[in-house]
């Protein structure tokens, strides 16, 4: 598995890093499996997925924000929203005993 490193930003960083810390603690972080590059807020970042179903936003190779995905949000990668039953299975439980992390 190959490491990844990012720049964070002060948003990343200081705002959000108890939520950030809590799914990489919770969900765990093992690797991107699909990346989508969109244009939002006036500039392009890209939203990347783990196998653990956390999102992470990034923008010239600096995270801007990360948060654990919900079912809408992880099958928006998908085309029709068809995700991969072990992935769909993933977030459900994600979401029902994690749900604290929704609220972060």
């Amino acid at each position: 598995m190959a490491t990844m490193k990012f720049e964070m930003t002060y948003h990343a960083k200081e705002e959000r890093i108890d939520r950030l810390t809590a799914c990489i603690q919770y969900l765990g972080f093992n690797e991107i499996i699909r990346e989508q590059t969109s244009y939002r807020h006036g500039e392009y970042a890209t939203r990347k997925l783990t196998d653990t179903g956390i999102i992470l936003v990034v923008k010239d190779n600096t995270l801007i924000t990360g948060y654990m995905g919900t079912m809408a949000q992880v099958s928006s990668f998908y085309y029709n929203g068809k995700m991969p039953v072990a992935l769909k299975n993933r977030v459900r439980k994600n979401n029902e005993k994690y749900a604290f992390l929704l609220k972060m």
